[in-house]
């Protein structure tokens, strides 16, 4: 199993939008816009690169560094992920992303649990609220 496998596991059980490795800055799931560290000390680019190339197909193994602009599908055991290597002013930076169909269902089942006390609202369009009996598990948006 890749060292990033445990970071990828975390962007799908925590139905993140993004981990980001940046040179500089802690290891990061970003949510909504949120974004929340998942390491203390902040990557360097040569750990970076070290972890990288564990997720990279063969034959773009070998060209990953702290220069290279590569962008790489990935087959992780938690899920498939898109990978976006690029350079920047600060260091290298690892876009990773979530990919396959994601249902409000489930997005909407993470504040409940962690919320359990409490009323949850959620906004609708009326031409979202008249769509939602085609929605995938709609009935369990509504249950208590």
């Amino acid at each position: 199993m890749a060292r990033l496998d445990k970071l990828i596991q975390l962007l799908h059980d925590q139905r993140a939008d993004v981990l980001r490795l940046s040179a500089g800055k802690p290891a990061a799931l970003q949510q909504n816009g949120t974004v929340r560290p998942l390491t203390r000390e902040a990557l360097t680019d040569a750990q970076i690169v070290s972890l990288v190339p564990e997720i990279a197909p063969p034959a773009l193994a070998a060209q990953v560094s702290a220069d290279a602009s590569l962008s790489f599908g990935y087959a992780a055991p938690s899920g498939g992920v898109e990978a976006e290597l690029s350079p920047s002013a600060d260091g290298m930076q690892v876009i990773v992303r979530r990919t396959g169909v994601a249902y409000s269902v489930d997005t909407l089942l993470d504040p409940r649990r962690e919320f359990p006390d409490r009323t949850l609202c959620l906004l609708l369009g009326m031409d979202a609220f008249l769509d939602m009996p085609t929605w995938h598990r709609w009935r369990e948006i509504f249950d208590p």
